[in-house]
């Protein structure tokens, strides 16, 4: 029975709120109906002999007339809350058109704050909070995220670790040379075990992924493609599997395309080949890999966990690693691991467009509650004539959700357009930003900020304006003062804005003097007038060692005949690019204890007068020179700062070190120390760090560093033509300036305070706006009052210091809470921040001279408008 009753009580609320909306028609057919009926009534009686005339009214008699019927049949179709409702909707809606400056500058308010928060809050849900757009991503873990794995790790861990159904492996950054498809290319690739794709749960548009055994020798010559190189390099050619290309002079044959929305670990993708984890492999036991796996059926993060951990023993014997290896193993959720380092920065800017929403709402509520003091004649008249101050708040309470939705509406569409332009200001290293749209997701948020903001500051001035006396409103001039709420509601409300704004300007200024200084941290190398690229020879070209010295030493060679190039050298990662290599150090007299474990270094090789190029400076002993070759002894230079850090009393050259596969595993002398370089950015201390002559190591692909005399990018064409004419096959890669490279390892640090620095004036124009509202809207009330003034003396300057001062304490009230806030909310910042504190007092006091600065000059315009009242006219009125 209970069950068969909730569907009517439905049907019968939803016809009631049916019948309310379509009055007019349901109306129209009542009428009809009435009308039959009497026309039934009346042709009986005129058909007994009755006179028309008499037969109608004794029908309308007999009928008991229209209205009684209309009333009772209204009550069966209509709802009397919906129908107020709807009549407060359509009310409010003629109120608003006849007011168009209040109305549009309360949208664009609106607006301006709701697209904002819709903007930031797309770029939140799609990097934070929707899931990986892979199979079942809940179950995807990535094991040991604050480490790379070598091959010989991730096929233990893939025969051995029960607790994971799969366990694969991504190793980025690879540069590959490609040709036989169009122009030559070079690839920003990636490197990954047979399983990846599979493990991903992702799946090729064209062709398969890599199969089993295509990470062994002789049998890794295969390539998936991105959708973004099958267009650009293949045509979109639907028969491109097969196709062989030429990859770093081995033929290597398509296999797949993967679909255009497929992203993981790194965007930008061009190519993905497989990990060579056999034992032939050179990187058999180097770290190379991010492992990552898929949780087996039952199996738990924290279960995984402990399983590894207990593995860790058994490969630390197996691959003769030191004791300390396998210390800080732990396996984590995947998507935790890829926005890990992001999550703050973005909840910082969450929070400030929320801060910018709540400025905009408060000034809208300001905006009604002058509106609403504007009416109060018109409401007095309503509650003379019996309105319920109930009535009268939701009348207001409806003008503002009006005012709320239909600028929510208008901020969707800003907030769409500026989902495009965060996406261009942001990294594009950031994972899964080519994923952030507006989705339906974005758009329920948006919805119930809309609303609550709406509710949240219309309740104020619905609640004030209600109170109005309406024996006290109908006697008073129009012009009088207001009541007393009503004025310290709009003071608060400004207040409110100018403590947000300052809370917004504190983290803008912040960022901005971390920006600025870590722009003076001495990185040990000059980036100015160099222009860098990558090259990197096929083997063909470049077969052994020796070739590639000769190779490189041509290249550099014609380089340096360009005019305007002052030095060329080369190295296999450039600082700041966030690759380096690094490796376990020995020292010759100062040997490890066999349970100890080694200190790591980075090592780079490098080409030609790389130092030169880099300005570098040598500061002990000697560089590189061209009797240092694969058959001489090896040798290294190292920076200034290994040398105090292990021979702090001692001159380190002569010294001999090893450093794995950076020395070739041999003992190498030192003949120079050089100028230390902070090769992490200016937010990370540098490390210990050695170089070693590429003609003794024989790595192939290189970046090369030019000098110029002047504007670097002017040479590029000069560049490309001079290895054209030497090796037409070798794509030039990544020709830049040397100083992108800065701005790319700031990229983030540098958005975010772009952003706030974004926010942070709108917040100030909008707390301008609100003091200048509310000091313009008194002087107004005031007329009368300085008009007496004026009259009876009053020097200009003196009213205008008087309206003044009203701005000046709002102003000093909010700065003062703004202070304190801000020195709360900066606590979010102490992880972005660089060489400033986030309570650092100068900031706080720059801040808060701009602010009173702005505000006052906001109410100084009304303040002269103030003194220039005609006290004459001003008494002259009502």
């Amino acid at each position: 029975m209970r069950m068969l009753r909730i569907p009517q009580i439905l049907r019968s609320w939803i016809a009631r709120v049916r019948g309310t909306l379509h009055s007019r028609d349901v109306e129209a057919r009542l009428d009809e109906e009435i009308r039959f009926h009497l026309d039934m009534h009346t042709e009986q009686r005129v058909r007994s002999g009755v006179s028309p005339d008499d037969a109608r009214r004794a029908a309308l008699v007999a009928f008991g007339g229209r209205e009684p019927w209309r009333e009772a049949t209204r009550d069966e179709y209509r709802s009397r809350w919906v129908e107020g409702i709807w009549n407060d909707v359509r009310f409010a809606v003629r109120t608003l058109r006849r007011s168009p400056g209040f109305t549009i500058v309360a949208l664009l308010t609106f607006a301006l704050g709701i697209g904002a928060n819709t903007a930031v809050f797309s770029v939140v849900s799609g990097i934070l909070l929707r899931p990986l757009p892979y199979a079942n991503p809940t179950r995807l873990a990535s094991i040991w995220p604050d480490r790379t794995l070598s091959g010989a790790e991730l096929a233990y861990l893939q025969q051995h670790a029960k607790s994971f159904a799969a366990v694969s492996a991504f190793s980025p950054g690879w540069g590959i040379a490609m040709t036989g498809a169009g122009d030559p290319r070079q690839l920003d690739a990636a490197r990954v075990s047979t399983n990846y794709f599979q493990t991903l749960g992702a799946h090729p548009v064209i062709g398969r992924s890599f199969a089993d055994g295509e990470s062994s020798e002789g049998h890794w010559d295969v390539m998936v493609v991105s959708h973004a190189l099958w267009i650009s390099q293949f045509g979109g050619d639907p028969n491109v599997v097969g196709k062989i290309v030429d990859c770093d002079g081995s033929p290597t044959l398509v296999v797949g395309v993967m679909p255009a929305d497929f992203e993981a670990f790194q965007p930008g993708v061009d190519a993905w080949l497989p990990l060579q984890i056999d034992a032939a492999s050179p990187f058999y036991t180097g770290q190379v890999a991010l492992g990552f796996g898929r949780l087996a059926r039952g199996a738990t993060f924290a279960s995984a966990a402990a399983e590894t951990a207990t593995l860790v023993p058994q490969m630390r014997a197996a691959f003769n690693y030191s004791e300390d290896y396998g210390k800080s193993v732990t396996v984590v959720d995947l998507h935790d691991r890829l926005v890990g380092d992001i999550r703050q920065s973005l909840f910082v800017l969450l929070g400030a467009v929320a801060f910018v929403l709540l400025i905009a709402g408060a000034n809208v509520g300001n905006l009604m509650l002058v509106h609403a003091t504007g009416r109060r004649r018109e409401l007095a008249v309503r509650r003379a004539l019996g309105a319920s101050r109930g009535q009268i708040v939701q009348q207001l309470l409806i003008q503002s959700l009006l005012i709320a939705s239909v600028g929510g509406a208008l901020g969707t569409i800003v907030g769409v357009a500026g989902v495009r332009g965060l996406k261009a200001l942001l990294p594009s290293t950031l994972p899964l930003l080519s994923s952030v749209s507006v989705d339906w997701r974005v758009l329920v948020v948006s919805a119930g900020i809309t609303l609550a903001v709406g509710l949240l500051f219309g309740v104020a001035p619905a609640l004030t304006a209600s109170r109005v006396d309406p024996d006290g409103a109908l006697r008073i001039a129009a012009s009088s003062g207001a009541n007393r709420a009503g004025v310290a509601t709009r003071r608060t409300l400004v207040i409110v804005e100018i403590a947000l704004a300052m809370v917004l300007v504190v983290g803008a200024g912040l960022m901005t003097e971390s920006l600025w200084r870590m722009s003076r941290v001495d990185l040990g190398f000059d980036a100015r007038n160099v222009l860098s690229f990558r090259l990197q020879p096929s083997s063909g070209q470049a077969p052994s060692v020796e070739k590639l010295r000769v190779y490189f030493d041509e290249t550099s060679k014609r380089l340096a005949t360009i005019p305007g190039v002052v030095a060329v050298g080369a190295s296999q990662h450039l600082p700041l690019s966030g690759f380096n290599w690094s490796g376990d150090l020995d020292i010759e007299t100062q040997p490890v204890a066999s349970t100890a474990a080694h200190p790591r270094i980075v090592w780079r090789t490098i080409v030609g007068d790389y130092f030169t190029a880099m300005k570098i400076p040598l500061r002990r002993g000697r560089l590189f020179t061209s009797a240092d070759t694969r058959d001489a002894p090896p040798v290294v230079v190292i920076s200034e700062r290994m040398a105090r850090h292990y021979w702090p009393d001692r001159d380190p050259i002569g010294q001999r070190i090893r450093a794995g596969n950076a020395t070739r595993k041999e003992w190498a002398t030192i003949v120079g120390v050089v100028g230390t370089v902070n090769y992490l950015g200016p937010q990370t201390p540098p490390g210990d760090e050695i170089y070693r002559p590429n003609a003794q190591q024989g790595q192939s692909g290189m970046h090369f560093v030019v000098r110029t005399s002047g504007e670097p990018l002017t040479l590029a064409g000069s560049v490309r033509s001079a290895i054209r004419s030497f090796d037409a096959t070798v794509p030039v890669a990544e020709l830049r300036s040397l100083g992108d490279l800065f701005v790319a390892s700031t990229a983030t640090p540098r958005a975010i305070a772009w952003l706030l620095l974004a926010f942070a004036g709108v917040g100030v124009v909008l707390g301008a706006v609100g003091v200048y509202g509310v000091i313009a809207y008194a002087v107004n009330q005031r007329t009368r009052e300085l008009g007496i003034r004026i009259a009876l003396g009053a020097m200009e300057g003196r009213i205008v210091t008087m309206v003044v001062g009203e701005g000046a304490r709002m102003a000093a009230v909010g700065i003062a809470i703004g202070a304190v806030a801000g020195v709360i909310a900066a606590r979010s910042l102490r992880t972005l921040v660089f060489g400033v504190a986030t309570t650092d007092v100068a900031t706080y006091t720059v801040v808060a001279a701009l602010i009173a600065l702005v505000a006052l000059a906001a109410a100084y315009i009304p303040a002269r408008r103030a003194s220039r009242v005609d006290a004459l006219v001003a008494l002259r009125s009502d």
